[in-house]
């Protein structure tokens, strides 16, 4: 057959020829005709056309179903698993690890996560360790506190009791001696009835056993002896002020601590003056009722070779007439005055047993000045 090109009506076309040949011989042939096939040009096209849509049509789907397949396991399956641990490792299951089954971007991404959360594991590890150790740091901490409160106000409550037993023993031993003097010195005389010196004889024993009784007393509230030691002032202060840092938040009173750290040392009684400076604070909350603020600093004196201790307040103050009283044992106040009553009298006492000296610098409305003075140690 031959291709031949066709002008038709309707426009251009292709045509094949099949020639027809005689078969009266085997050796001789003659082409007696010629069949003719023709197609136009336009419906070739349009049938190309559509083959041609067809065909890529099905082709995009086959390169879509490929695409999908490919992006689900180079892509979705690996960045789910990876998901899946994150969302794992965000609930707090910190050992969860991805499984690493490829060697491609995605198996480095696993290993380079899986080294993370192992480092993340190790620190909260640490924290944790860190965490039990600080609690155990301040329950220790909270058991001292507790402690030294416990002490403090044991030996405030002794050196409280001891002025109260000192005042009686002063205040009844003085007429109880007066009564067995008295009483001996009529025994002394002759000529009493039988009855009269007997009972004479019993007042001087009475009163000799009352003065037993109350000095027996005054020694059993003694204040145990100061037990003298080099103390930091930084130390003292930051152990003091836990204690009353209840009282303080309670009334919501500002505090404010100052001190150097390279203050010189003192020779003290460490409880002791724990206690001045707890009955100073507790003095200056008394002062302010409707809150204030009180300022604790300390500094050392190098001209002097001394340290001192300021306990400062913006409480009501002392009015000038009742300053020469103020640290008087058992002297108070029902009057809202910001008064200082025994525990100006116990601090005095305890800085003269350290051979120091006490300051009081107090206005009416402006409030109380406190400076405790105390040797420095060489």
């Amino acid at each position: 057959p031959q291709y031949i090109r066709l002008q038709m009506e309707d426009g251009p076309a292709v045509g094949l020829l099949y020639p027809v040949t005689s078969e009266k011989s085997k050796n001789t042939q003659f082409i007696v005709g010629v069949i003719t096939f023709s197609r136009a040009n336009a419906e070739i096209l349009s049938r190309a056309k559509h083959l041609l849509v067809t065909s890529t049509v099905w082709l995009l789907l086959i390169i879509l179903l490929v695409l999908a397949a490919s992006y689900r396991w180079l892509i979705g399956r690996p960045l789910g698993i990876i998901i899946r641990t994150i969302d794992e490792f965000q609930t707090g299951q910190y050992v969860k690890r991805i499984p690493i089954t490829r060697r491609d971007e995605w198996g480095h991404l696993s290993e380079h996560f899986n080294s993370m959360a192992q480092e993340i594991e190790k620190v909260l590890a640490r924290n944790q360790e860190l965490t039990r150790s600080l609690e155990d740091r301040v329950q220790e901490a909270t058991r001292r506190v507790v402690q030294l409160q416990k002490q403090v106000n044991q030996l405030q409550q002794l050196t409280a009791l001891g002025y109260l037993t000192a005042t009686l023993a002063h205040d009844l031993g003085t007429p109880l001696h007066s009564i067995a003097g008295m009483a001996s010195l009529l025994l002394e005389r002759e000529g009493w009835p039988q009855d009269v010196a007997r009972k004479l004889e019993l007042i001087v024993q009475q009163t000799q056993r009352l003065n037993t009784v109350i000095q027996n007393v005054r020694r059993a509230t003694r204040p145990p002896e100061p037990h003298f030691e080099a103390v930091r002032i930084p130390e003292l202060l930051n152990e003091t002020i836990p204690l009353v840092d209840p009282l303080i938040q309670k009334a919501g009173i500002e505090l404010h601590v100052h001190f150097d750290e390279k203050i010189p040392q003192i020779l003290a009684d460490r409880h002791r003056v724990q206690t001045a400076l707890f009955n100073l604070i507790q003095n200056a909350l008394e002062s302010m009722p409707e809150g204030g603020r009180i300022t604790v600093s300390a500094k050392a004196e190098m001209e002097r070779h001394e340290v001192s201790i300021t306990v400062q307040d913006t409480g009501k103050g002392i009015p000038p007439e009742l300053m020469e009283r103020i640290c008087e044992p058992f002297f108070s106040t029902h009057q809202e005055e910001g008064l200082r009553g025994l525990g100006l009298a116990i601090v005095q006492d305890i800085v003269k047993m350290h051979g120091g000296r006490i300051s009081i610098d107090s206005h009416p409305g402006e409030g109380t000045k406190i400076v405790l003075t105390f040797p420095a140690t060489e």
